[in-house]
This record gives C-alpha cells, structure tokens and sequence, in this order.
C-alpha cells in the first residue's frame, strides 16, 4: 500500500489538515431533476414499502433492460491508468441495493437512495449523448425515482457527459502518502468510490 485516501466529514476536515494529510482538488455534484414521475422510492421509504419496492425494481430491470454482473466494456467507468473493473471488484463492493443494468447499449452502475445515485457509465460516443440522457431519465421514471445524482472528479468522463449542468462542490479528499508516493494530483475518482458502492 502506497498510500491511504478519505472523504472526511467537514467536520473533521480540521483535524486532517493538522495532521499533513494532502488535500486534493474536492468531488463535485450535480443533481438532474426528472419531471412526470411517481417518486415510487420516496413513497417506499415513508410507508416502510422498501421489500416491496426492492422486488418492483429487480422485476422492473428484467423488463426494461439486461442485468448483468460483468462488463464487456474493459475500461467502463474510468478513462485513465488502464484500470479495470472485474468481477471480483463488483463482487467486493455491491454491498447493498447496487445495480450494473444494460439499456440501449449503454452500462449504468448506480443504486437507489434518494433517487438514482449514478457511480458509472460506460463509454460512448459523444454523438450519441442526447440518447444517453433519455435512457437514463426513462431508467429513472420506470424505477420511480425523481432525480439522479453525480458526483465526480472535474476531468472525469461523468462530468464531461454531464457538464453544462450546474456543479457544486462536493465531498474533500485527502491523502496521505506511506511510502515516496507524491503523484496525488493524478488521482481521479467517482462517486462509486466513495464508501457508498
């Protein structure tokens, strides 16, 4: 291990700074708001519904897309470095309520809390981004939920696809080199690393 990274509560932000932990550039968020739908997730969460909206939403994906548990794409969601996500990995971090579905083509890694909470999205062409923006809002709509949320490096490929929304900054990083490890600047991450995914 070369080096250590966290999210802190702002908070404990503080308390990382005193200790020469390096603070990298913060995640940004937007959130897309999505008209003409029934917030079937908002109403689950009230109402105590969650087993029953959770057997809607895999009942829901068998219909309207293809689930799957590996990714044909090997650079899916990041663009840099080569990294690859495997199996394993998606094994290693679908703790709860995460979902990779397949749906005109494109790959969605996201899981549900107030709305969609999207990780990743798989590669395309940039001419094809009005289309991408109508499967995710029709994602949205067939799962009930009234708005997706990004959050993402400023030079990631989320934000690029995303990027005449408006952004707000987000959660801050910070890093701590155990070794000679300096190259913190060239650390990209998504929101699907955060300890949510």
């Amino acid at each position: 291990i070369e080096f250590l990274w966290v999210s802190p509560s702002p908070q404990a932000v503080n308390g990382f700074e005193k200790c020469n932990w390096v603070k990298n550039n913060p995640l940004l968020s937007t959130t897309i708001m999505i008209n003409k739908v029934l917030p079937l997730n908002k109403i689950a969460n009230k109402f105590g519904l969650t087993k029953l909206y959770d057997a809607y939403i895999m009942t829901a994906l068998r219909l309207v897309s293809t689930p799957t548990i590996h990714l044909e794409n090997p650079n899916f969601p990041w663009e840099k470095d080569g990294i690859i996500i495997s199996k394993e990995f998606i094994s290693h971090k679908n703790f709860t309520s995460n979902y990779l579905v397949k749906k005109n083509g494109y790959t969605f890694w996201f899981k549900i809390g107030d709305g969609i909470e999207l990780g990743c999205v798989s590669y395309f062409n940039e001419s094809k981004r009005n289309e991408l923006l109508k499967t995710i809002s029709s994602l949205a709509r067939t799962l009930g939920c009234h708005q997706v949320h990004i959050m993402t490096f400023e030079d990631a490929f989320l934000h690029s696809v995303f990027k005449e929304y408006n952004w707000s900054t987000g959660n801050n990083i910070f890093y701590k080199s155990l070794g000679k490890f300096s190259k913190f600047d060239q650390i990209s991450l998504n929101y699907s690393d955060l300890n949510t995914f």
